[in-house]
């Protein structure tokens, strides 16, 4: 899958597994379905709504781009 979306020059994201991130309403929103405390990588530009960069176990941030 990652081949065909590089060739469709669409922006892939290196999530760690059991970290999920989505895009909805103009708002980001990752979520932690681990057991470990994982790094997010979020923008500087970007604010934080909701959470942190570093998500604990089961946790959710939200964030919007400017």
């Amino acid at each position: 899958m990652r081949r065909v979306y590089e060739e469709a020059k669409v922006t892939v994201d290196d999530l760690p597994y059991g970290v999920v991130k989505e895009w909805r309403d103009g708002f980001y929103v990752a979520l932690n379905y681990t057991s470990t405390t994982q790094d997010i990588a979020i923008p500087s530009h970007a604010k934080i709504l909701i959470g942190s960069r570093v998500l604990e176990p089961a946790g959710v941030v939200v964030w919007k781009e400017k």
